[in-house]
């Protein structure tokens, strides 16, 4: 897994601004009366003034961003985009990064110091190794109103040739002005795709720059209000203005890549892989005399991921190809551990010792993921997993879980589009949806009342399909004081104590 759990930090796109975007002269920005009346809404915490982004790819594993903008910080609980934090590993670095803070009057206060500035590791919450770092500044002042600029360039030497400019980043957060300019050499194609654009077609310009003619794609949006988001909506839905790009050429420290087909983009990924996927010999006599008994294909695959999930466990390492290219089974089988390529790859060539065929298989999981795009091709995963076809039907093995059962994909890889790997490149399929008969909670209470306004309540709950994540997690998880703190935070209850469970 590339990222199982949101950074804890307010990351803005990492992409650029075109100086003639963002009105320099105009002073009057950084005033926090000069806000239109209108976007002074009781949901809005802040108001981003100027959002300006330029992305300009010049090569297949060239490209610079830079992102400049000023934000009032209207009350408290908008004091998170007072914060800012820039991504870098070894495949981008940080080429600039400053910051300025004025008052209320639009008054320059002070700037960014480079002690001002940390340098801090990040990741998931199960990282063990990882190459991610950022480099982070706030501004405490804490005078309402008050502004900040944020400045920043990036440089990349590696990617998949994808950006995303959705200048929104929060429903609590008003957008006054937004701008996204995306440059490419007129031989490299550019394809992207918008939502919710009162004008998607972008205004097209042609430049050019040390000899070279450069294409120009230019979006822009204003006055967007802050807004109270409606419950239970589908979070798979993209409901904010937003723009994904993908560029067609790629390449990643050697391996050479193309979005130009789903097919090409799953040869890209094959190619990670190959070799990778090796065991050795006293092992695969061990597996084969496991399943000596298993009559049936399926029965194989459930011995072999009973195995898996009892001698192995999730270590996230985010290391290599961008986080994107699995260490060897024969490291995952002698250590016992993985992140989700390691584990996945390492159950793909148990399983191929078997002659039972599997499929290396790319997903954006979690809710808050951005949802693939059938018709725009690129790179939306964070995750990867095994799909397994057994006669008419496949098997989804979800690999570092140590309590899924078999086939089962959850809400967290479940009712979407995937990538399978194959041979022969990719190929989109989507995943199982779990139907409302599927999803099923029954419960039984038996309730006595006493005679002081007290009660004892005894209850049995029984849960499937998407019922049984939140409840399976729990009951599978060894500190049973963590479980009783979270049932007290969760039961809507005034006074009650948890006798046994």
């Amino acid at each position: 897994m590339r990222f199982k759990t949101p950074i804890i930090l307010f990351f803005l796109s990492t992409v650029t601004l075109s100086a003639q975007v963002l009105k320099l002269d105009k002073t009057d920005i950084y005033k926090a009366a000069t806000i239109p009346n209108e976007l002074l809404t009781k949901q809005a915490n802040a108001v981003m003034r100027e959002y300006n982004e330029t992305y300009t790819y010049t090569a297949s594993d060239k490209a610079t961003s830079r992102i400049r903008y000023i934000v009032t910080i209207l009350k408290k609980e908008g004091e998170r985009w007072a914060e800012c934090g820039v991504f870098y590993n070894k495949l981008r670095k940080i080429a600039h990064f400053s910051g300025k803070l004025y008052d209320s009057e639009g008054k320059f206060v002070k700037k960014l110091k480079s002690s001002d500035i940390q340098d801090i590791a990040i990741g998931s919450d199960g990282d063990f190794a990882t190459d991610h770092r950022a480099k982070v500044a706030e501004f405490n002042f804490g005078q309402f109103p008050y502004t900040v600029e944020f400045e920043y360039e990036t440089e990349y030497n590696s990617q998949l040739g994808r950006e995303v400019w959705s200048p929104q980043s929060s429903p609590t957060l008003a957008v006054e002005n937004a701008s996204f300019e995306v440059r490419a050499p007129h031989t490299e194609a550019v394809r992207f795709k918008t939502f919710n654009l009162d004008k998607p077609e972008p205004v097209t310009l042609k430049q050019t720059e040390d000899g070279q003619l450069y294409n120009i794609y230019q979006w822009s949006v204003q006055n967007m209000k802050a807004y109270t988001p409606e419950p239970y909506i589908s979070k798979s839905k993209i409901d904010q203005p937003t723009v994904i790009v993908m560029m067609e050429h790629f390449k990643m420290q050697g391996y050479e890549g193309s979005n130009a087909s789903w097919q090409e983009l799953g040869k890209f990924f094959y190619q990670l892989n190959q070799g990778r996927d090796k065991l050795p010999e006293p092992f695969i006599a061990q597996i084969k005399d496991l399943v000596k008994d298993c009559p049936t294909p399926l029965s194989k695959v459930e011995k072999l991921y009973a195995y898996l999930q009892k001698n192995t466990r999730y270590v996230s390492i985010q290391l290599g190809i961008g986080g994107l290219q699995p260490f060897p089974a024969t490291d995952v089988c002698t250590k016992k551990y993985g992140d989700c390529k390691g584990l996945t790859n390492f159950m793909y060539a148990m399983l191929k010792e078997l002659n039972i065929p599997s499929f290396y298989t790319l997903v954006g999981a979690g809710a808050d993921h951005l949802p693939m795009q059938k018709d725009l091709v690129g790179d939306y995963f964070n995750h990867v997993f095994l799909a397994v076809p057994i006669e008419q039907d496949t098997v989804w093995l979800e690999c570092t879980s140590q309590t899924n059962p078999v086939g089962y994909c959850g809400d967290f890889t479940g009712d979407r589009e995937v990538l399978l790997i194959t041979p022969e490149g990719g190929k989109v399929v989507r995943t199982p949806a779990y139907k409302e008969k599927e999803n099923g909670q029954m419960r039984k209470a038996l309730l006595t009342l006493d005679t002081e306004g007290g009660a004892l309540a005894e209850l049995e709950t029984q849960y499937s399909a998407l019922q049984h994540d939140l409840p399976g997690m729990l009951a599978s998880h060894n500190n049973e004081k963590d479980v009783r703190d979270f049932l007290y935070k969760q039961l809507k209850l005034s006074s009650f104590e948890i006798k046994n469970m």
